[in-house]
């Protein structure tokens, strides 16, 4: 399509639908161009003389030149109060040890495509995981959505620039006995209400740490996930779940109940030993240390691993409670919906995604055979006490 001229620059339809107004500057001898976007001619009139305006008085031209490496770091900066604490220290890795070491010195402008894709192959070919060569492109889009959005740049290139191919996800959740000789041992090791939190529910370690006895009722049977905590700059801190969806009220199997309840008298005998020592950072939580400061997540962790070689159960993650939970759901016929929500998952797309290829291969008579509590020999139930 022939481009129209005007005094402040010219405008031209794109071939994706949008408007575009480009403006041209002389800078010290040289020629500054910017452009604007809009939906309509107008729309891109109006903003094609603003600019001009801007230009022409000199300002608006410090962020023409600006490399990516200013860019995201000034963006790191914009996004710390909107995102978790520990989210932004993700962010803040992802740019710092492999974005801008690689780009940081490409004009924000003229970042292209190949760029791009030149970047997350070199880091695939260096070793790094797939899933964190996605997450290098996930974060780069964001950020490079956000110049679109601010009129920096005409187009995203990260988002047309090709993602790494993810392996499937592989879940090998615990067997039902498994699941028992966990659960049996977990008190030996000062974790069994945290495992049976995991187990009964799927709750996030954060999500359990976090939990306080305002949350919890014992006689209804019933605790609410509000909070979870963090290390945020090196102190404890509670936070809001990941998603909307993570705040949620559910109900308490039999077993997680009486562990609960187990743990409010340990609690109290520890005060009562602790004496003066006994300090709460953290008013209120239900798990504590001996003298009363919040449970460490990676202490924790190392814990379920020795607990793990003690039961005789073969080494993998404590998330793998968490998805024993959600398989052990499943399979006992609790629809995909209930699931998502006791797993507090942000969209019901995430739980078949992660889930489904387990279902085939789940036996209702295997789950049915779980005798997840250690002092009373009885089959845990899904339903409240």
């Amino acid at each position: 399509m022939a481009r129209r001229g005007n005094q402040e620059g010219t405008i031209r339809r794109r071939s994706d639908g949008r408007w575009e107004g480009r403006a041209a500057v002389s800078v010290g001898g040289r020629i500054v161009r910017r452009s604007c976007y809009g939906k309509t001619r107008t729309e891109v009139q109006s903003r094609l003389r603003e600019l001009t305006r801007e230009m022409t008085r000199g300002t608006g031209l410090a962020e023409t030149h600006q490399t990516l490496a200013v860019y995201l770091s000034g963006w790191l900066s914009d996004e710390r109060l909107g995102l978790r604490p520990r989210t932004w220290e993700r962010y803040r890795e992802l740019v710092t040890q492999h974005m801008i070491p690689e780009l940081g010195r490409v004009q924000l402008a003229k970042l292209t495509v190949p760029q791009v894709q030149a970047l997350l192959g070199a880091k695939a070919a260096s070793g790094l995981a797939p899933r964190t060569v996605s997450h290098i492109r996930a974060v780069l889009r964001t950020a490079l959505g956000d110049a679109v959005r601010r009129e920096l740049i005409g187009r995203n290139v990260a988002s047309l620039a090709t993602p790494p191919r993810l392996p499937d996800r592989l879940i090998e959740p615990f067997s039902p006995d498994e699941c028992s000789r966990i659960l049996q041992g977990a008190d030996a090791f000062d974790i069994e209400g945290i495992v049976a939190l995991a187990l009964g529910l799927g709750l996030r370690q954060g999500e359990i740490l976090g939990l306080r006895w305002r949350d919890i009722d014992l006689e209804g049977c019933a605790l609410r996930v509000q909070m979870s905590l963090q290390l945020v700059h090196g102190d404890y801190a509670l936070v809001e779940p990941k998603t909307t969806r993570s705040r949620r009220t559910l109900p308490t199997p039999a077993f997680v109940n009486r562990c609960l309840a187990r743990r409010r008298v340990e609690q109290e005998a520890d005060r009562l030993r602790a004496g003066e020592l006994w300090h709460e950072p953290i008013p209120d939580l239900v798990f504590t240390t001996a003298l009363g400061a919040p449970r460490n997540g990676t202490s924790v962790t190392h814990t379920f691993h020795r607990l793990l070689k003690a039961a005789g159960v073969p080494q993998r993650t404590s998330h793998t409670l968490r998805h024993s939970a959600a398989t052990m759901m499943l399979g006992a016929g609790i629809d995909l919906k209930t699931v998502s929500t006791v797993l507090g998952h942000s969209q019901i797309g995430l739980t078949a995604d992660t889930y489904g290829a387990t279902l085939p291969g789940l036996k209702l008579e295997a789950i049915a055979s779980w005798d997840c509590c250690k002092r009373e020999r009885r089959v845990c139930e899904l339903r409240p006490c």
